[in-house]
């Protein structure tokens, strides 16, 4: 397999992409936007040589003659995605970013709103892995909003890992997804089974 002049830095160590890495790469970028970092070479090796595996394909270049000819929607290009993505999150996630929205951004968007009388609101969280995020959403306005019943609120979470999106769609997450959840909110929100809390 032909080496490329490409060399990416990690921990000090010089890590090589071949000619047929470097072009699956290239072809995952171009369909979806996704760009992987330096650190996540091996991440992207390890990807290849389970789809390898698991489909069948004698080598990764077997795989990219594949993938060219296949629509994103295959089950190894899907495969792929779950693998190259990350799919870690929790409710209530970066404290700075949970501030912004419900003590700036969130009372002026909704006080505008008010003065419009126009009680509709549109949140989308692209990226959304398990839903924690835009559950956040959710469970944040519902507390901002006393008279919620006269609001039309609409929600969308996309994700282009559609194993965390099944996630998403059961509502159901471990303890370690509510490390940041006040105590009150949990209470409020969640039903706690054998270690498995379902949002309400």
């Amino acid at each position: 397999m032909s080496r490329k002049a490409i060399e990416l830095i990690e921990n000090d160590q010089l890590l090589f992409l071949s000619d047929c890495e470097q072009s699956l790469h290239h072809l995952i970028t171009q369909r979806t936007g996704i760009v992987l970092r330096n650190h996540q070479v091996s991440v992207l090796r390890n990807a290849l040589a389970e789809a390898c595996t698991r489909f069948g394909y004698i080598g990764i270049e077997a795989l990219l003659r594949e993938l060219g000819q296949k629509e994103n929607s295959s089950p190894e290009f899907e495969f792929l995605l779950t693998k190259i993505t990350v799919g870690e999150s929790y409710f209530f996630r970066h404290d700075e970013q949970m501030s912004l929205l419900r003590d700036e951004l969130l009372p002026e968007l909704i006080a505008r709103k008010r003065q419009n009388n126009d009680y509709s609101l549109r949140v989308w969280s692209a990226g959304c892995s398990s839903g924690q995020e835009i559950y956040s959403m959710v469970i944040m306005l519902h507390e901002m909003l006393p008279d919620i019943h006269r609001w039309e609120l609409y929600f969308l979470a996309t994700d282009i890992n559609t194993d965390v999106l099944a996630d998403a769609v059961r509502g159901c997450y471990s303890a370690w997804s509510l490390r940041a959840t006040p105590e009150l909110i949990e209470r409020k929100y969640f039903k706690e089974n054998q270690g498995e809390y379902k949002l309400s």
